[in-house]
């Protein structure tokens, strides 16, 4: 399930590992009736752009990290749009998005190098290429070079545009 969910019954957002059980389902061991009865609970939805928004607004980031969780899912929630090759515009200009981002850069300026890739990637797509490439001098790891690298070829082509920055090697 995902880690952040809208109750079906009464529409409230809330963290699924803060919800009390309310029972436990072993498929194999239901008998038949009892195991329609689990089949027609409602199922924990992930959140879309506008409900992880609203997480964000009601608090239900209480921690630095909570709220980095948030804003990074409510980036790619809003980025889905752009996921496909023939997407408008390829990333996010709405001014709440564009202020959430603004929020992610400034949480990450201090982060470790997996979130300065993050951080290098926010500014990328708002356009701040220098200040992207700034934050990549942070990347050192070999680990993250495969991303850094490509990340770096889509800023010197002034890309905004919403790309892929941990490809797959099909031929692996």
């Amino acid at each position: 399930p995902p880690r952040i969910t809208r109750c079906a019954r009464c529409n409230k957002i809330f963290w699924t590992a803060e919800a009390p059980q309310l029972g436990y389902a072993p498929p194999a061991e239901l008998a038949a009736a009892e195991h329609a009865a689990w089949t027609q609970a409602p199922y924990a939805e992930p959140l879309d752009e506008g409900g992880v928004a609203e997480a964000l607004a009601t608090g239900l980031a209480p921690t630095p990290d909570l709220e980095m969780e948030l804003r990074v899912l409510r980036w790619w929630r809003g980025n889905d749009a752009f996921r496909r090759v023939d997407a408008p515009i390829g990333h996010l200009t709405e001014s709440s998005a564009v202020a959430n981002m603004e929020r992610i850069i400034e949480m990450m300026q201090d982060g470790e190098e997996d979130l300065l890739l993050f951080r290098a990637e926010a500014q990328r797509e708002l356009g701040r290429f220098d200040d992207a490439l700034r934050t990549l001098d942070g990347v050192c790891c070999s680990d993250w070079w495969p991303a850094k690298s490509r990340l770096l070829s889509f800023i010197e082509a002034r890309s905004q545009r919403l790309e892929i920055l941990f490809a797959t090697d099909s031929a692996s």
